[in-house]
């Protein structure tokens, strides 16, 4: 149903006659706020602030921290207070960010704590290590001991393998090298089983081998032995006779007198 404009601007007028009257019954004007607070000036300390003939709304400023509020709040430098009418109110709210951290766009808050024990680690591992974890470690099937994530293998019981050669049962003594070592290169066995002299055998002692020449003498050419020996005695009597004819008489009466002997 149309209605007229007058009939719309009267209705319009009744709505806000209802309006205000409505704001004026939950908000406070303007003029009574500012009338609520009376700035009375700047105290040196809250030990300072007047304690008598101060009325509702009165409110100064302190200017050095210490002492509380009548609700035990922390005075600091710079607050200021108004009188309640009992007692002094801190103006100043104080809020506690200390458990807080500053927002990071791209970044929120996780259960999962880096710690500094974290961080140290993480910084040890180089670039581009890989998790390989060795179960166990075993020398010939028999398991090694793993102490302080190390394994020590002991091969002192063991040679460096070279090609074409193996180890043998015959063990190749220091002993054997030196008399090995003592035997002229081409040299060839040559073992005497016995030794004889004019078919007699010989005793060998510590591997050694007596032969007695005492009896002997060095074989000259020309020269064989006799069994007419020529005796000292025959040379001295040789040589005593003089030059003469020797005649086969005196010869043999030579050896008739037996000192041929």
């Amino acid at each position: 149903m149309a209605i007229s404009k007058s009939e719309y601007l009267s209705g319009l007028g009744k709505f806000k006659v209802k309006q205000d009257a409505y704001n004026e019954s939950i908000f406070a004007k303007k003029g009574d706020i500012v009338g609520g607070l009376a700035y009375k000036g700047t105290v040196v300390n809250f030990a300072a602030l007047p304690a008598d003939n101060n009325a509702v709304g009165d409110m100064y400023n302190i200017q050095s921290a210490g002492g509380t509020d009548t609700h035990g709040t922390a005075i600091k430098a710079g607050d200021n207070v108004i009188w309640n009418g009992t007692g002094w109110d801190n103006l100043g709210g104080e809020v506690d960010l200390s458990g807080k951290v500053d927002k990071v766009v791209g970044k929120d808050l996780s259960t999962n704590d880096y710690t500094d024990a974290d961080k140290e680690k993480l910084t040890a591992i180089e670039a581009g290590a890989q998790v390989n974890v060795i179960e166990s470690i075993t020398v010939d099937n028999v398991a090694q001991a793993v102490t302080a994530k190390g394994v020590n293998i002991d091969l002192s019981g063991k040679v460096d393998k070279v090609q074409g050669k193996q180890l043998s049962t015959e063990d190749y003594t220091t002993l054997e090298k030196t008399k090995l070592a003592g035997v002229a290169d081409g040299a060839q066995v040559n073992v005497v089983e016995t030794i004889k002299v004019d078919g007699t055998s010989l005793t060998v002692t510590a591997k050694a081998v007596d032969i007695d020449l005492s009896g002997k003498v060095d074989k000259i050419t020309g020269k064989g032995l006799s069994t007419n020996d020529f005796t000292d005695a025959l040379k001295t009597k040789l040589e005593n006779i003089t030059e003469e004819t020797i005649t086969q008489a005196d010869i043999d009466a030579l050896f008739a007198t037996g000192d041929g002997d």
